[in-house]
C-alpha cells in the first residue's frame, strides 16, 4: 500500500514512494532465491490486469478509478514448480 501512497495523498508523486517499490523488488528477489513463487496484485492496479482475482466487494470511495483495487485480502504462495493452491486472490475494488 505504501508504494501506492501517491494515489491517496495530494501533492505526493510516484518518485516519493520509490523506496517502497525498491523494497518490493528486494522481497521478490528474496522469494525467488528461496524457490518461492508469490502471485499477488498491487493496490490501485485495475482488476482486469490479473485473471486470478476474485472481487469480494465493491465500494464507493472518494479516490481512485472504477475497477481499481483498493484492498487485498489474500495472495497465493507456492514452491517454484509446484501447484498453486486453489482459490483466487481476494480483493475489494472501487465501484
Amino acid at each position: 500500500t505504501l508504494a501506492g501512497m501517491h494515489h491517496l495523498v495530494d501533492g505526493l508523486d510516484a518518485s516519493s514512494c520509490k523506496e517502497f517499490d525498491n523494497l518490493r523488488t528486494r522481497l521478490e528477489s528474496a522469494c525467488s532465491a528461496l524457490g518461492i513463487e508469490v502471485d499477488c496484485v498491487k493496490v490501485f492496479d485495475k482488476v482486469g490486469q490479473n485473471t486470478n482475482i476474485k472481487v469480494i466487494r465493491s465500494v464507493n470511495a472518494d479516490f481512485g478509478e472504477r475497477g481499481q483495487i483498493l484492498e487485498i485480502n489474500s495472495c497465493s504462495v507456492k514452491l517454484t514448480g509446484g501447484n498453486m493452491p486453489g482459490g483466487e486472490i481476494q480483493v475489494i475494488v472501487k465501484e
